[in-house]
C-alpha cells in the first residue's frame, strides 16, 4: 500500500512539473502580451492599444487623446451595462464636439455588437475589444467599468459599476467638461 501511495505521489508531482513547463513553453503573439506594469493608473498617461472598429478598421484609443475621452467597457450580456448605454449617449450628444464617448465591447464578436446597437438605438462609436487587449491592460475585472481621460491622455477616473447622470457629471467635470 505505501508503494502503490508513493507511486501516486511521484506521478501527481511529475504530472504537475510537466504541465508547468507546458505552459511556459507556450508563445502567444506579441501584439497580444500585455506589461502589467506599464497598466495605467489615475494620473499615468493611458497606452496605445490596437483594436477594431465595426467597419473593420483598426484604431488605437490612443489616438482618440486630444479631447477628453469617456471609455466604457461594456457587454451585451451585461445587465448593468445595457442600462447605462442611453445615459452615455444623452451625455455624448450633450457634449458633442467637447468630448469622445466611446464604448469598447468585451471580447464579442462585431455581429453581436452591431445587433445589439441596432436593435436598442445606440449610435455611440464602437470599438472591439476581441482579443481582450484593453481588459488586461487596463486590468479591467468588473462591467461595466467606466475610464475618464483628460485632453491630455491622462487617466483622471475610474468607475466601475453603472453610472448615474450625477456621477456622470462629476466625471466630466474632472476631465476638464463645463457643468
Amino acid at each position: 500500500m505505501k508503494k502503490l501511495t508513493g507511486l501516486l505521489i511521484l506521478g501527481l508531482v511529475i504530472g504537475v512539473a510537466a504541465g508547468f513547463i507546458a505552459a511556459l513553453s507556450r508563445n502567444s503573439p506579441e501584439k497580444d502580451i500585455v506589461d502589467i506594469n506599464e497598466s495605467p493608473g489615475i494620473g499615468k498617461k493611458i497606452p496605445s492599444i490596437i483594436m477594431q472598429e465595426l467597419d473593420g478598421d483598426e484604431i488605437d484609443i490612443a489616438s482618440l487623446i486630444g479631447k477628453p475621452l469617456v471609455i466604457n467597457y461594456w457587454a451585451t450580456w451585461c445587465p448593468p451595462c445595457k442600462l447605462e448605454m442611453p445615459l452615455l449617449q444623452e451625455f455624448s450628444m450633450a457634449h458633442m464636439g467637447e468630448v469622445i464617448v466611446v464604448g469598447i465591447n468585451a471580447k464579442e464578436s462585431n455581429a453581436t455588437v452591431s445587433d445589439f446597437m441596432r436593435k436598442n438605438g445606440i449610435g455611440l462609436d464602437m470599438i472591439l475589444d476581441l482579443n481582450g487587449n484593453m481588459q488586461d491592460a487596463f486590468r479591467i475585472t468588473g462591467l461595466p467599468t467606466t475610464f475618464f481621460v483628460d485632453e491630455t491622455g491622462v487617466l483622471r477616473a475610474q468607475h466601475i459599476g453603472i453610472l448615474d447622470q450625477k456621477l456622470l457629471s462629476q466625471y466630466g467635470n474632472m476631465i476638464g467638461l463645463a457643468k
